[in-house]
């Protein structure tokens, strides 16, 4: 016997929080079609499981009866492409598909008996909060979208054609729920010649603005906001237009920028050496750029604005990183970073909340390793299970996503975790779990994916792969994974708040009472006006709320303590009636210096696959050597990409411990020269009243003047 759904649709889950619900109302269907949270996660639950079916052999006539689909036998497994029906009937293709699984779950004991089986282990996990997919995988299960991953990246190539097409593509996969990640470092420079119009090319940032208007178009269409990445080289001719883009802050706000370096241009910044811009479609040197002053660049921006960051691309290339480099090379990553795909690869995430694994032992806390592992291996079957019931917006994404069959396994709760335990961020021995169960993860991912293979098939382009000894590209150890790659570090802030958690990914709180807003939110205050309640979260960082309460909460109830904490930016450090060790576990995102963010994430990146959301968050005070030191300290750590965000950088930020504060909105540079580059900026003070233009050098930003401190000239109407 499976689910009784029946019971789940009167059945609501035990202590949710207004915050979960609330992002079950808006992400997951809660009722919008699904009476109960319950109802939600047992429609995941038994989608995902109804893939089972599909490795027993008397199955397969009943679900591909009346099915257009390409069936292959390759990697000891079958792979089976159903996005090849005639044009215009690719959806009911799909829906026939699906509607023959769920008809033998429902008509035929023995199916009936193999999904029921599955499910309720699926539907304890997520219930229990102990593992939580990605966004889309929440909302579309079962439903006529259909489309689970959370990531994929296109291909961008030299052709006017090519960019349209991408702008189709983005808006179908935004539409359903994914990100996208596009590397527009094979785009001709601007002023380039166009050989069949003898005219000029207008250069790689022009397919950047058009995906970037088409996401503004559609993202209000779907359940979440339209995300993209976009990764320029270093090299390319065009590299300092794309550095300064984000500089013309609110033109772009539905895409990250990353700068690909390698590491022989890491090598020239450190000397200060010259390097060539290559053009991408001659391979001719076009002129020569100073790596450091190129880096001081990024450095400059990134601390003015938060972009760009930068993805050590070649890292993402060494063996093992790409496991299938005879297929091409890793040229970007998904929106937030973690995960470097192939052109038209996808991949569906999901998260292991860590804090669901203590078990409390009289007065305190200790880490289930046991649990956790039996928690890997459903979860890694859990997600190869989503990669055949997905529908996928193009055949080529089909193709290779099943043919390399890569999952992205994470963790949240990491936060809440460590607190408990009674540890602080920066701690040795917070860095030393941190390594030892991304350790048990990863090993257990691969075991649990080479066991799945041993009924199902190993992923198919495994032929050729670093893990294929016969192969040019054997990386040194022989394995035989169901799926290309396991791991992946997100930064899960839906599904975070989804199960409970007040800190997403493998983030320390930000701070311990915090005012999150949702992606209309954000939109509503770049508008000028204030959230509402819809799309705000008030978080409160739970385990302080555990050790408050153990103390008495020091002299105060519980609304007057979180009151006092709201009203000091969300931090407890200087707040003197609170324990120094009470103190020193619950620092926030700003108490840590770059070297201690960059630390954990370089833990974790050792022990993963593919790569890690981590930002490194500076305060107001942060100065642009600050950031300067965080690139180079992650580029020494072996990370395989890294973003910096400093605090009020930009008007409306989705997290922060109270209303604005912040005065000056910059417009647009005035000039591309690196010594004369000014920003124009207006100023808007608390009470609405706009105040007089200034034009600002961006040195003189650089040497460590924030925004408060310009307050004062704002309000005089000053100019320098």
């Amino acid at each position: 016997m499976g689910l009784d759904f029946e019971l789940l649709k009167t059945q609501e889950l035990d202590g949710l929080s207004g915050n979960q619900i609330k992002i079950f109302q808006r992400r997951g269907g809660y009722q919008r079609d699904d009476p109960t949270i319950a109802c939600t996660l047992g429609r995941v639950a038994h989608g995902v499981a109804l893939s089972e079916l599909l490795y027993l052999d008397q199955f397969q006539p009943k679900i591909f009866d009346g099915v257009s689909c390409h069936r292959e036998k390759i990697g000891g497994g079958w792979l089976n492409l159903l996005y090849n029906g005639p044009k215009g009937k690719d959806k009911g293709n799909f829906f026939n598909y699906l509607q023959n699984m769920e008809d033998l779950s429902r008509k035929n004991s023995s199916a009936s008996e193999v999904v029921g089986d599955i499910e309720k282990k699926y539907y304890d996990l997520l219930s229990n909060f102990k593992f939580l997919p990605n966004s889309p995988t929440l909302m579309n299960v079962g439903r006529e979208l259909g489309q689970l991953s959370g990531c994929y990246v296109l291909s961008v190539s030299d052709s006017i054609n090519d960019w349209a097409s991408n702008v189709g593509y983005a808006m179908m996969i935004h539409k359903s729920g994914g990100g996208t990640g596009f590397s527009f470092s094979n785009i001709r420079p601007s002023g380039d010649r166009v050989g069949s119009t003898l005219g000029v090319a207008s250069g790689p940032l022009s397919p950047l603005r058009i995906i970037n208007v088409s996401t503004e178009e559609i993202k209000q269409g779907g359940t979440r906001r339209g995300a993209n990445m976009g990764v320029l080289s270093v090299y390319h001719p065009d590299i300092l237009d794309f550095i300064d883009l984000k500089l013309d802050v609110g033109k772009y706000p539905n895409f990250n920028l990353s700068v690909a370096v390698d590491e022989k241009w890491m090598k020239k910044v450190f000397v200060g050496g010259n390097y060539n811009l290559i053009n991408p479609r001659s391979g001719e040197r076009v002129k020569k750029l100073n790596a450091k002053e190129v880096f001081d660049r990024i450095t400059q921006n990134a601390y003015f604005c938060g972009d760009p960051g930068i993805v050590f691309i070649d890292r993402h290339n060494w063996p093992r990183n790409n496991p299938t480099p005879a297929l091409g090379q890793i040229e970007s990553t998904n929106p937030c970073g973690e995960q470097s795909l192939l052109a038209f690869e996808s991949c569906n995430l999901g998260s292991i909340n860590l804090y669901k694994h203590l078990v409390k032992k009289g007065d305190s806390f200790v880490f289930d390793t046991n649990e956790l592992e039996k928690t890997v291996r459903t979860s890694v079957r859990f997600l190869d299970n989503v990669i055949d019931i997905n529908k996928f917006p193009l055949p080529e994404i089909e193709m290779i996503t099943k043919r390399n069959r890569k999952i992205g396994l994470g963790v949240m709760g990491f936060a809440e975790t460590i607190a408990l335990l009674g540890w602080a961020y920066n701690s040795k021995e917070a860095l030393g779990f941190a390594e030892r169960t991304m350790r048990l993860i990863n090993e257990t991912a691969m075991s649990e994916s080479e066991s799945l293979a041993e009924v199902r098939g190993k992923f198919p382009n495994w032929d050729n792969s670093v893990f294929d000894p016969r192969s040019e590209y054997f990386a040194g150890e022989e394995h035989y994974p169901r799926n290309a790659g396991r791991t992946t570090i997100a930064p899960t802030g839906t599904i975070a708040i989804a199960a409970g958690l007040d800190a997403s990914g493998i983030e320390p709180p930000f701070k311990i009472v915090t005012r999150r807003k949702t992606a209309d939110g954000v939109d509503t205050e770049k508008l000028g006006s204030v959230a509402s309640k819809e799309h705000t979260f008030y978080q409160i960082f739970q385990p302080f709320l555990y050790f408050a309460k153990k103390g008495n909460y020091w002299g105060k109830d519980e609304k007057t303590l979180l009151q006092i904490i709201s009203d000091n930016e969300g931090s407890i450090q200087n707040l003197d009636f609170i324990p120094e060790p009470i103190k020193r576990i619950f620092m926030t995102s700003h108490d840590f210096n770059y070297k201690e963010h960059i630390d954990m994430q370089a833990a974790f990146q050792r022990h993963t696959d593919h790569a890690v959301s981590k930002t490194v968050n500076f305060p107001e005070t942060a100065t642009v050597e600050d950031v300067r030191n965080a690139f180079t300290y992650a580029h020494k750590k072996k990370t395989k990409g890294v973003t910096i965000y400093v605090d009020n950088s930009l008007d409306v930020q989705v997290l922060d411990s109270g209303p604005s504060m912040k005065f000056i909105t910059p417009l647009y540079p005035r000039g591309r020269n690196q010594q004369s580059r000014t920003i124009e900026l207006k100023a808007t003070s608390p009470d609405g009243h706009k105040r007089p233009t200034i034009f600002i050098n961006l040195s003189f930003l650089s040497q460590g003047l924030r925004k408060r401190q310009l307050e004062e000239i704002l309000k005089n109407g000053e100019r320098t």
